[in-house]
């Protein structure tokens, strides 16, 4: 008695102060309190985690004073506002990225009376609903499959809640007072929660639509889906009879016939439509009975006959024969003239409203035509579509680059093309994608699935196979499969020979540069050679001419006036001959830098072309050392700044010509700006008309690319021209 006496007790304590506010402390739910002026006063610990603030930054302050984004501080303002006002509770929605990313969130505002009723402070509970959004979006993806239905589809938990509704069912939904994510009344929950297996339909009616509703639970599965289909013509069909049947009852026998007659008439669209919906798929059943039935409708069905002409189909009664007057009603489908309904007596009749048929007769065979036509638009609607799908498969299949579909979820294949069929040995749809194609018991470890759902656009990668040795280019991307979800769509093209050839090309344009390399250095050490001889050999030649002359005019008796070539001009024309040598000799390879070295030589030609172009002056920057630079490469560089001192002179009008030569890692830099006109790179033609000679730039680059460099220039109008040229790795004796 003690034990049970204690038991209630402790179910009937309050939690203490403590309690609470721990409960409120360790909540997954932002809470917090703020006053009149919007100053937060308590903030729990799920709130500062996800804005990544301190307790002490927040108290005392304002969402604005916090640096929160401007219109959520409107919205919480007008909320807070609200709720002070009225004093009572309000809610609201908004999106807020903190440090867990962009989340949804609902507020709601709770006024907090104080001891004399006055509300002073107001209390904040923010809930994360990112889950439930995201879960509608879900939904509101797969709902696009469906909503192209007319009819009514919907899904429902087991407890009858609705977790899916297309744009059709929204006269259900209003008639039950509800929407998504909310059950259903009482009586369907009932209903819904009752089902086992197989499948059971109700009818219902909403506003002036009547739908006759197929539930079906799903085997496996928690949820019932919902198939709906619009009876109205039907029921407003048998509701027509029903009424027509009650009219006759307070008439007199003597309308007995017309009875008879309109019964006829309902009774054959009552018909017609119950053939629609049983024979929705077979529209051959269909037009096979519309005589018949046309028949027994007639005012005089003993000697009546039909024929239904649809697309050179010819559907008739047993007894059909031509006869002179008969009904006739065109069949329309999709604006055109798809055939016609005929209605006639084999025995001559007494006169009605049109010929022998009264004026019910003409009605319903045109109401009959207007539904086979209904009836053709659909039958044709349904064959354009499997066309499609045949053209689409034939395509598909008839690729021969390698296709597949698989959802990238349950990695399972959906579809396969021949050209992958046949390269596997198998059909593989069904199965694992990474165990059908890779053979592997786990995902690919450079599967594209989260690239390509994040991105939401193609995706192209190349892909070497061990297995067989080739090399492909593969193309992902996401597609919405019919169903409504998304899927990964693959296409894989074999580049192997793409790629071998690829290769010998690169291994083609390296044997040339090296090729070219040793040309270039042929070409080097012959100007050497030429420069050596014109300098050595026929310099000195000429210069002990020279003396020998000078030293004849020197000699007794000797006689200026001689006739013929004077001394002195023998003399002049070997100076000029020398000083020609020497240019040649330079002009092949400057002396000085095998002598001085690139770093003198480039300063000496620096003095030398400041002297022949006075009004342009010249700085080098040479912070290489002269071991540091490979021999080979002491010429390119040479030449390019020789070729740049040339343009600079002719054709910018430069002041200022500045050279920089340094080291860059573990390469050269070589830098040569000047501070002339500039020129568009557009218009540089091949006679340098604007700013720089396209023989010049095409030497300075090629001798930089021979030797392993990259080149650029870059210049504008009015900006001068800078020549990079690069080398990323000096070794000596080689560029």
């Amino acid at each position: 008695m003690e034990k049970a006496l204690q038991q209630m007790r402790l179910k009937e304590r309050v939690p203490t102060r403590s309690e609470l506010e721990g409960l409120v402390e360790n909540s997954p739910d932002l809470i917090f309190r703020v006053d009149r002026n919007f100053r937060h006063l308590y903030v729990n610990r799920a709130l500062l985690e996800i804005t990544g603030l301190s307790r002490e930054e927040y108290i005392g302050k304002t969402n604005r004073e916090l640096g929160m984004p401007e219109p959520l501080c409107d919205l919480w303002d007008r909320v807070f506002s609200q709720a002070f006002e009225n004093n009572g509770p309000q809610e609201t929605e908004f999106t807020y990225t903190g440090t867990q990313g962009p989340r949804y969130y609902q507020l709601r505002i709770v006024p907090e009376p104080g001891p004399d009723g006055s509300v002073t402070t107001a209390l904040g509970i923010t809930r994360d609903i990112t889950a439930r959004r995201e879960a509608e979006d879900q939904i509101r993806n797969l709902a696009r499959f469906p909503e192209e239905n007319p009819n009514p589809v919907m899904r429902f938990t087991r407890d009858g809640t609705i977790v899916y509704a297309n744009k059709a069912s929204g006269p259900l939904l209003h008639a039950w007072g509800c929407g998504v994510g909310e059950k259903v009344p009482d009586e369907w929950q009932l209903f819904i929660t009752g089902l086992a297996r197989g499948h059971k339909n109700r009818e219902v009616s909403c506003g002036d639509r009547v739908f006759l509703l197929t539930f079906a639970p799903v085997k496996d599965a928690t949820y019932v889906n919902l198939y709906g289909m619009d009876i109205t013509d039907k029921k407003r069909t048998e509701e027509q009879l029903r009424q027509t049947e009650r009219e006759l009852r307070r008439h007199q026998l003597s309308l007995k016939t017309l009875v008879e007659e309109r019964t006829k008439e309902l009774n054959c669209l009552h018909r017609l439509s119950s053939l629609i919906e049983q024979y929705d798929d077979s529209p051959e059943e269909i037009l096979a009975r519309v005589p018949g039935l046309l028949v027994s409708a007639c005012q005089y069905p003993e000697t009546a006959c039909a024929r239904v002409v649809i697309d050179g189909r010819v559907f008739t009664t047993d007894n059909f024969q031509e006869v002179p007057r008969s009904l006739s009603a065109a069949i329309m489908a999709e604006g055109r003239m798809a055939g016609t309904v005929e209605a006639g007596y084999l025995k001559r009749r007494s006169p009605g409203d049109e010929g022998p048929f009264l004026k019910e007769e003409r009605a319903l065979v045109n109401n009959v035509a207007q539904r086979l036509g209904k009836i053709v638009e659909r039958n044709q609607a349904r064959d354009r579509l499997r066309l499609q799908w045949q053209q689409f498969t034939a395509l598909f299949d008839n690729l021969a680059d390698s296709l597949y579909v698989a959802d990238p979820y349950s990695y399972e294949v959906l579809l396969v093309n021949k050209a992958l069929e046949r390269a596997l040995g198998k059909n593989p749809v069904g199965g694992i994608c990474y165990k059908e194609f890779q053979g592997l018991d786990a995902p690919c470890d450079f599967c594209t699935n989260e690239i390509i759902l994040r991105e939401r656009k193609p995706y192209t990668w190349e892909y070497h196979n061990p297995m067989t040795g080739g090399t492909y280019l593969m193309t992902d991307q996401i597609i919405q499969w019919p169903d409504g979800r998304d899927v990964r769509f693959e296409v894989s093209v074999d580049i192997t020979k793409r790629k071998k050839a690829e290769d010998a090309l690169r291994e083609s344009g390296r044997r040339l540069r090296r090729l070219s390399r040793k040309l270039a250095e042929a070409q080097e050490i012959e100007r050497k050679y030429l420069a050596k001889e014109l300098h050595d050999s026929i310099g000195g030649k000429l210069s002990g001419i020279k003396y020998g002359v000078e030293k004849l005019l020197k000699a007794p008796g000797y006689n200026p006036s001689s006739e013929g070539i004077s001394l002195e001009d023998v003399i002049s024309m070997v100076k000029e001959t020398i000083e020609d040598s020497r240019r040649l000799s330079t002009s092949l390879r400057p002396p000085g830098l095998d002598d001085l070295g690139i770093v003198r030589t480039i300063r000496s030609t620096c003095r030398q072309f400041e002297k022949l172009y006075s009004g342009i002056r010249t700085e080098a920057d040479l912070k290489l050392e002269e071991e540091q630079i490979p021999d080979s490469l002491k010429i390119v560089i040479y030449r390019i700044v020789q070729e740049a001192l040339n343009n600079a002179a002719k054709y910018s009008n430069a002041r200022v010509v500045r050279i920089l030569l340094d080291k860059k890692d573990e390469g050269a830099e070589l830098i040569i700006h000047d501070d002339g006109e500039g020129f568009s790179l557009e218009d540089l033609d091949d006679n340098g008309t604007d700013g720089m000679s396209q023989q010049g730039l095409s030497n300075m680059r090629e001798r930089a690319d021979l030797s392993g460099g990259e080149f650029e220039i870059y210049s504008e109008e009015g900006q001068g021209t800078t020549i990079w040229v690069s080398w990323p790795r000096l070794v000596t004796g080689t560029p």
